[in-house]
Formats: C-alpha cells, structure tokens, sequence
C-alpha cells in the first residue's frame, strides 16, 4: 500500500499469478472479466491519471497483460472525468461493456452493452450495468453528455434481444453496483445488482460488485433457475473464480 507504505493482502501481481496458475488448466477456455474502479485508490493510479498523461496508462497496461476479455467501468472510474477514463477505454485491447450508460445525444450506449465470446463450441454473452447513482456522487462535468438508466429497466430491454437476436449458451452479468436494493442515494437505487437476477431471467452468473463485500451465493430468479453470483470484494485481495461445465448432447 503506497498510502501507508505497508504491506497489503491485495495486489495485482497476485492476481497475475493466479490468472497465469489457471490458463494452465483451462488454456483458451479460461475468461477474464474486471469489475472497474481502477483508476482510483492508489498514487500510482493517481499519477497515471493526472501527471503522466502522454503514454498508455498503467492499468491499460495490466489489462492487456493479463489478457482480460471484458471490463465494466466504476463510479470511481467515472470520478476522474472523461480525458481519463475515455483514454482507459481507448488503451486497453478488451472491451469495456456498460449498458445503462447512455449517450444523450444519441439514445444508445456509450459502451458496447454487451460482448459475445465463443469458448470451445459454447456462445457466452457478457452483459454490463453500472450503478445509476452517479449524479448523487459526481458533478456533471465529469459524466458530461451521458445518463445512467435504472439496472432493471435496462436488463429488461437488452436480454431478451440478447436471448432472441444471440442465443447464448451463457449470460454473464458484469453490474459495477452492490446487493443492498434498500439503499437508495437521492432516488437512485444504487445496489440493485441482485434485483437484476431475481427479476429478468436469462442471467446464469452475475458478477457484481462497488460494496466492498465479498460474497458467493446462488438464488433463483422469478423464472425458478438458479442463479450464480459472486463478488470479490475489493482491493485485489480476492478473485471469483467460478468454473462452468458444459455437456455435449446430441452435437450441441
């Protein structure tokens, strides 16, 4: 920790050792997904955002080292303005996926809302959302020209054109936003991740995060299907590592 010049449980180069430990077992099966808040926390980010502003950052540079497929953007992402997290987004090899961040001008999403990859025959679908509480936090020059629409509400317009228009064989939520509903900042509801996969079926895992709180569990949505979700925390001091099996029936 550069804060306090001391030793800390989590940090990226553990995280690189564990990803480099399980591509040895999974090889091209394997998919990395980042959650976002990067770019805030640490005085090496802090440099990379505002000092040092002419070359590739360097969480552009861990990204495209550790091979990520996909990443969400964070609130605290979004705090230190678009020259920065646009240049982020521009940097890094993988795409950065993010629904319910619209583009006022247009009506569409600013991020690509959500990534098809194909793994071994298997069609997977990575679909973002960002916590909509922004505006509470942030002054409007930072998220100039964007809005951020209710989770719910835009789950229920993408998955089923995801289902319909893709046909995965998984969906992935990658939600930047925590588990607590109740909490509402100003009128937004800001952890509206499991809300997500109680209400709009389609989601086998969802991967949530922004509250800091590690946690594994599985729930059934309205549909009655169970529903996999994991949050790893903050910090770099965990990963969620789930492992997915897939049974080949009759050529597919």
């Amino acid at each position: 920790n550069f804060i306090t010049r001391s030793q800390w449980k989590g940090s990226m180069a553990r995280v690189a050792s564990f990803v480099k430990q399980e591509r040895q077992r999974y090889g091209k099966n394997l998919i990395l997904l980042d959650n976002g808040d990067m770019l805030q926390g640490q005085p090496t980010a802090y440099y990379y955002n505002f000092i040092h502003t002419s070359g590739t950052h360097l969480s552009a540079s861990i990204f495209n080292y550790l091979k990520y497929d996909a990443a969400n953007i964070g609130n605290h992402d979004v705090e230190t303005g678009h020259e920065v997290y646009d240049r982020l987004i521009s940097q890094c090899d993988c795409p950065f996926v993010g629904a319910n961040t619209i583009e006022k001008a247009s009506g569409k999403p600013y991020l690509k809302p959500y990534i098809i990859l194909e793994r071994d025959g298997v069609k997977v679908a990575v679909f973002g959302l960002i916590t909509p509480a922004i505006p509470a936090w942030l002054a409007e020059n930072l998220w100039s020209g964007l809005y951020f629409e209710d989770m719910v509400k835009s789950a229920s317009q993408w998955i089923p054109y995801i289902k319909e228009n893709e046909k995965p064989d998984l969906i992935i939520g990658l939600f930047h936003a925590g588990q607590d509903i109740s909490k509402s900042v100003e009128g937004f509801a800001e952890n509206a991740s499991l809300e997500v996969a109680r209400r709009v079926p389609g989601f086998d895992i969802v991967l949530f995060g922004h509250d800091h709180m590690l946690e594994y569990k599985i729930i059934q949505n309205s549909a009655h299907q169970n529903v996999v979700l994991a949050n790893s925390a903050a910090n770099a001091v965990a990963a969620s590592n789930i492992e997915i099996t897939f049974t080949l029936r009759d050529g597919k």
